[in-house]
C-alpha cells in the first residue's frame, strides 16, 4: 500500500495519467492485485451458516460458485476450511487462472476429495455451461444445491461482456432448474447521496487538474451535465462527483496509472442497488432478499485521506459524511 499526500509527488502520477488517458493507441494492463480470500469468503460463510440453520442442508451438500473470482481466493479458502467439495471460479484474465490453478496445486494435496473447476473466459457466456455441469453433479447426486458468490464483478458486466448481457439473464442462466440456490453479491456503488449540483475541492489536487480529471471520467463514461470552474473548487452533477471521487481514492492507494485507465473501463453509479434488488425479487424467493448498504476500510481511510470538500448547492445532503460505497445482496431460493 502506497499513499502519497504530497501535491507535487500526486501531480506527477497524474500527469502521466492525462498522458495515457489521452494516447487512443494505449492500452491499460488489467492490474492483479493479491486478495485476501479469507476476508472475502466471512461475509458469504456467514450468510450461508444462519440460512442452513433453517435447511435441511449441510455445507457438503453445496457447491460454491464464483463469477470473476480473480485468483479464487475466497473458493480455495471455502474448499480446505469448510465441507464444501466443489469449486467453480468463472474468470476471463489468464494470468488469474494461472495464479488459481498454482493455488490450488499447492493446496490440494491434503484434499484428496475436494475438486476446484476452473472455467476460462467471459462468465456471461460460460453460465450456461456451469449450469449444465450443476445440473450433472445433482443428478450423480454429488450435490444438492449451489452457493453464488459475487464479488466486485456484476458492475463490470454491463460494459465488459457481451452486448445483449443483462444481470437478470446472467444469473438466470446459472440458476435454471437447481434448487437450494443461495446467492451472496457484494458490489460497489456510486455515491448515492450526492445529488443535484455540488461543489467538489480537493487539497492534493490543483483545481485545473481537478476539472481536467472530472472531464476525462464524464466523457470516458458518458455522464452528462456541464463541469465549471471556481476559485477554488469545481462545480458539477452530484453523481458524476461521486465517480470522480471513487476513481481518486482508489488511485491513492497505489498510484496505479494502468489501474485507473482499467477502472475508467466501468461506471459504479451505473449499478443501480435498488433495481438489482428488483431483480433478485423475480429470481429468487422473495422474502429472502435482502440489501444492506457499507463502506470498506480502504474507501474510509482514503477518502479521509484526501481530506475531500464536497458542498451541495441546494442542500440536498449534509457535508462533511463519508458515504456508503458498497452494497451487499443475499437471497435463497428452494
Amino acid at each position: 500500500m502506497i499513499i502519497i499526500l504530497d501535491k507535487k509527488e500526486f501531480k506527477k502520477h497524474l500527469d502521466e495519467f492525462f498522458q495515457k488517458a489521452n494516447d487512443p493507441n494505449y492500452v491499460p494492463e488489467k492490474v492483479i492485485y493479491p486478495v485476501d480470500g479469507s476476508k472475502k469468503w466471512e461475509g458469504l460463510i456467514n450468510f450461508i451458516l444462519s440460512e442452513l440453520e433453517t435447511q435441511e442442508l449441510t455445507l457438503a451438500d453445496l457447491a460454491v460458485i464464483g463469477p470473476g473470482c480473480g485468483d479464487a481466493g475466497e473458493i480455495i479458502h471455502g474448499l480446505i476450511t469448510t465441507l464444501i467439495k466443489y469449486g467453480i471460479p468463472l474468470e476471463f484474465a489468464f494470468k488469474s487462472l494461472e495464479k488459481a490453478r498454482k493455488n490450488w496445486e499447492a493446496k490440494s494435496g491434503g484434499f484428496p476429495r475436494k475438486h476446484l473447476i476452473i472455467l476460462g473466459g467471459d462468465a456471461p457466456s460460460n453460465a450456461a455451461e456451469v449450469n449444465f455441469l450443476l445440473r450433472n453433479l445433482l443428478k450423480k447426486k454429488k450435490i444438492k444445491g449451489i452457493i453464488i458468490s459475487c464479488q466486485s464483478v456484476l458492475h463490470e458486466l454491463p460494459f465488459r461482456s457481451t452486448n445483449d448481457y443483462t444481470h437478470y439473464k446472467f444469473i438466470l442462466s446459472l440458476i435454471r432448474d437447481i434448487p437450494n440456490a443461495f446467492f451472496y453479491c457484494r458490489e460497489p456503488i456510486g455515491l448515492r447521496e450526492y445529488t443535484g449540483e455540488v461543489q467538489l475541492s480537493i487539497p492534493l489536487i490543483e483545481n485545473d487538474d481537478l476539472y481536467r480529471f472530472s472531464t476525462i471520467v464524464r466523457e470516458k463514461l458518458s455522464f452528462s451535465g456541464e463541469i465549471v470552474k471556481g476559485t477554488n473548487f469545481i462545480s458539477l452533477d452530484g453523481s458524476l462527483a461521486g465517480e470522480v471521487i471513487k476513481k481518486l481514492v482508489y488511485f491513492i492507494e497505489d498510484l496505479s496509472v494502468d489501474a485507473l485507465l482499467y477502472e475508467l473501463g466501468e461506471n459504479h453509479t451505473a449499478f443501480d442497488p435498488e433495481r438489482f434488488y428488483e431483480i433478485l425479487c423475480k429470481l429468487f424467493n422473495k422474502d429472502t432478499v435482502r440489501l444492506e448498504y457499507f463502506n470498506s476500510e480502504k474507501f474510509r481511510r482514503n477518502f479521509k485521506n484526501l481530506k475531500i470538500s464536497i458542498e451541495s448547492v441546494n442542500n440536498s445532503f449534509k457535508s462533511g459524511i463519508v458515504p456508503k460505497s458498497f452494497a451487499v445482496f443475499t437471497a435463497y431460493k428452494n
